[in-house]
């Protein structure tokens, strides 16, 4: 019986000792909005078909621009869903085809290019641990759509492969889903964070697997 009684009695002295520091719950919480834009390296994984991998694609770059909205849920917790447009690419490095007049495949190389729009749905945790200034973990899925995603390159398309990626023939699917895992810095109004996100989602037409995962450093500013 004083064994439970001590482990409560400590119980809530930590509680109260947590509710009431600033570090992990500051009185100033709020809601508001901020901008966002973003650094994005793209980072396709290797296609994959009954059992062989083949890394066909290579990194590439873009960027994005919206807004968040910061909501606090308890203490230093919050929740920041977002909405933004990207322009994101990577490259085609290891494509060998031909049109039928050739005697061998011939290497090609192209640039696939997509835009479209992306929400991400980030939870955070924040540490107040300057005057005006915090550091936050963050993590929470992201989804994204794409408008288009074309193909450049004056050899694959003499080739006639297709560069519409979002049809039948490109094999492309449109939605992603991915999972992100991060942190931010904000002082005063200004915000930096780093989030690596990993595609859960196939990306190709079954029997082909293909997952898309993205780096990206956001800037942006709170209102």
């Amino acid at each position: 019986m004083r064994r439970n009684i001590a482990i409560s009695a400590i119980l809530i002295f930590f509680m109260s000792a947590f509710a009431q520091n600033p570090v992990f719950n500051n009185p100033d919480n709020r809601p508001y909005w901020g901008i966002r834009g973003s650094f994005d390296i793209s980072i396709p994984g290797d296609m994959e078909t009954n059992g062989y991998k083949v890394k066909m694609f290579g990194q590439g770059y873009g960027g994005s621009v919206g807004a968040v909205y910061h909501l606090p849920v308890f203490a230093n917790l919050f929740f920041e869903p977002g909405m933004s447009l990207y322009y994101d690419t990577y490259v085609i490095d290891d494509l060998y085809a031909d049109n039928g007049s050739s005697d061998s495949p011939q290497s090609v190389d192209a640039d696939i290019r997509k835009f479209g729009v992306r929400m991400p749905l980030t939870i955070g945790y924040r540490f107040d641990i300057w005057e005006n200034a915090g550091i936050s973990i963050l993590t929470g899925p992201e989804l994204t759509y794409g408008f288009t995603a074309r193909v450049s390159g004056d050899r694959y398309k003499e080739l006639g492969l297709p560069v519409n990626l979002y049809t039948s023939a490109g094999g492309h699917k449109r939605f992603n889903f991915l999972w992100g895992v991060g942190a931010g810095l904000d002082i005063n109004r200004f915000h930096i964070s780093i989030i690596g996100y990993f595609g859960l989602v196939n990306m190709m037409h079954s029997p082909i697997t293909l997952h898309e995962n993205v780096a990206r450093v956001a800037f942006g500013y709170n209102f």
